[in-house]
C-alpha cells in the first residue's frame, strides 16, 4: 500500500508525452510503472534505435534512485526503410540519465549471452529487437536462464510471432497489454 501511494504521487515524466500516440504510449507507460513498482536494479534490453524505450527505463531507474540498464543494439541506423530520426543510436537519452546506462553495439546473438554471463543474474530483461520468431525465442530462453527468481521478463511487439505466447507459459505469471506488450515473472 505504501509503495502504491508513493508511485501514485509521482508526476509522470512530461517528456514521455512526445510519444502519446495510442498503443506506443501505453507500452511506454506500462514499462515505466512496472519498473517504478518492481524496482529492478539490473536490467538488460535489446533494441535501442532512437532510445525511447531506453529513456523510459532509465527515467524510471532515476526516479527510483538506483539501478543500471545494459542495452544491446545492432547499431544499424535504419529500421525497415525509415531513417533514424536522430543523429545516433539512443540519441533520445539525455546526458543526465547516461550514468545509469551502458550501451553495447553488436549482434545480440553474440553479445547477450556474453553480457549475461559477465554481469551475473539480472532483475529484468526486455526484448525490443529483431521480432522474428527464432530471435525472440532465442532471447527469451537465453535471458531466462540469467534472471533472478521472481525477476521480470518482458517484450514489445508480442503480436509479431508466437514466441511470446509459447514462452510465457513457462512463467509464474504473465500479462499481455493491448496484445503488444507482455511481461511476466520467473
Amino acid at each position: 500500500l505504501e509503495q502504491s501511494k508513493s508511485i501514485s504521487s509521482t508526476v509522470f515524466p512530461k517528456e514521455i508525452m512526445y510519444y502519446k500516440s495510442g498503443i506506443e504510449f501505453t507500452n511506454i507507460l506500462m514499462l515505466y510503472y512496472l519498473i517504478r513498482l518492481e524496482k529492478p536494479q539490473l536490467i538488460m534490453e535489446t533494441g535501442v534505435w532512437t532510445g525511447k524505450t531506453s529513456w523510459t527505463i532509465l527515467r524510471a531507474l532515476a526516479d527510483n534512485g538506483s539501478g543500471h540498464l545494459i542495452s544491446v543494439d545492432l547499431g544499424v541506423k535504419s529500421s525497415c526503410t525509415s531513417q533514424l530520426p536522430i543523429k545516433e543510436i539512443g540519441g533520445f537519452v539525455p546526458q543526465h540519465l547516461r550514468s545509469y546506462w551502458t550501451l553495447e553495439i553488436g549482434d545480440a546473438v553474440k553479445l547477450v549471452p556474453a553480457l549475461l554471463k559477465e554481469h551475473g543474474p539480472i532483475d529484468m530483461f526486455y526484448h525490443d529487437s529483431d521480432h522474428s520468431y527464432e530471435h525472440m525465442k532465442f532471447e527469451f530462453t537465453t535471458a531466462y536462464q540469467h534472471i533472478k527468481n521472481n525477476g521480470i521478463i518482458g517484450s514489445d511487439d508480442i503480436n509479431l510471432s508466437n514466441a511470446w505466447k509459447e514462452f510465457s507459459r513457462s512463467l509464474r505469471d504473465h500479462y499481455e497489454i493491448d496484445n503488444l506488450f507482455g511481461y511476466g515473472h520467473k
